[in-house]
């Protein structure tokens, strides 16, 4: 289901009556600059996984050898799995002290294995194996796939296209002018859907899903020409 909104704000800048005013209007020309926000809110169709591996071990070798061990296994149930991509990214080894009392160090290796398909019952799946194997889940998050996302941002733009002319209209005939023109029109907006976390499964816990609509926003502002 998708729900629309708008946000718009309008802000008038007659000739003359502006304090250093960028440009000057044309003689029986009223300057009417405007922005609009369109939203759209579309339900996400990929689900993203981010998981940890981990090992510690009073020596550094160990601990990355044993982590190379599980990641290597957790990567190749992964490539196994149908549909779902995968990478790996952001290893790191640290030098812990569990006591500070202890003069003992500890050697923690990591890294993350990132995981994203459409089909959530198979991501997560996937996940609740990948965690019986050793890996917690650092992050479970909906979101919307390039060409859903490139889609919603058309129909965000188009919307505050609308609203913007809508406004324009509406001002013009509230000061008793018409519009002559519009210039200078620029759109932009976030190129990403607001976010939606879910949960941090636990070690033990099967990883349940929970989807919810992503808003994704464009703005366009533009300078309208009005005339008696």
């Amino acid at each position: 289901m998708i729900r629309e909104s708008v946000v718009a704000a309008i802000a008038l800048a007659a000739a003359g009556l502006v304090p250093g005013q960028a440009r000057a209007a044309e003689p029986g020309v009223t300057l009417l600059h405007l922005s609009a926000t369109g939203t759209v809110q579309e339900t996400p169709d990929l689900l993203v996984a981010t998981l940890v591996g981990e090992a510690a071990s009073p020596d550094p070798a160990t601990s990355q050898r044993q982590l190379d061990q599980r990641m290597a296994e957790a990567t190749r149930i992964a490539g196994a799995a149908t549909g779902i991509a995968w990478k790996v990214a952001s290893y790191a080894v640290d030098r812990t002290a569990p006591d500070p009392k202890s003069t003992r160090s500890v050697w923690t290796a990591s890294q993350t294995l990132h995981l994203q398909s459409a089909d959530s019952q198979a991501l997560l799946s996937l996940v609740g194996t990948l965690q019986g194997k050793g890996l917690t889940v650092a992050a479970l998050d909906w979101t919307l796939s390039p060409s859903h996302l490139a889609d919603a941002q058309t129909r965000a733009s188009d919307l505050a296209l609308k609203v913007l002319r809508a406004r324009a209209a509406s001002a013009a005939a509230t000061l008793g002018l018409k519009v002559a023109g519009i210039r200078d029109v620029t759109l932009g907006g976030d190129d990403r859907p607001r976010p939606m976390p879910l949960m941090k499964a636990m070690l033990a816990a099967a990883p349940q899903a929970t989807r919810a609509d992503a808003e994704v926003s464009q703005d366009v502002s533009a300078e309208i020409a009005l005339t008696p």
